[in-house]
């Protein structure tokens, strides 16, 4: 399987289990319904507050930021606090 299909398979996944939609996410990162539904479908373009604020949203632990957006590939690993990619707002 690839990383891809894992990484929106685990993002629709915590979605459900929050009752979120493309509509309730896309409102909660303040972006348009279209972009939002072009990030879960690519897993690519997120900002660090859009991931900062999904790992927030969904109570992510840094294992699940790394596989969700795939930061594998840029060798990503996390010293503490991948949640405060927004700079701590």
């Amino acid at each position: 399987m690839k990383s891809n299909d894992t990484s929106k398979r685990m993002m629709k996944s915590k979605m459900a289990w929050f009752g979120d939609t493309i509509v309730s996410l896309a409102d909660a990162l303040d972006i348009t319904r279209q972009t939002c539904a072009k990030k879960l479908e690519t897993v690519e373009g997120w900002t660090n507050v859009e991931i900062a604020k999904i790992a927030q949203r969904y109570d992510l632990n840094d294992e699940e930021i790394i596989t969700i957006f795939d930061l594998r590939r840029f060798n990503f690993k996390p010293k503490s606090g991948v949640r405060d990619l927004n700079g701590g707002d």
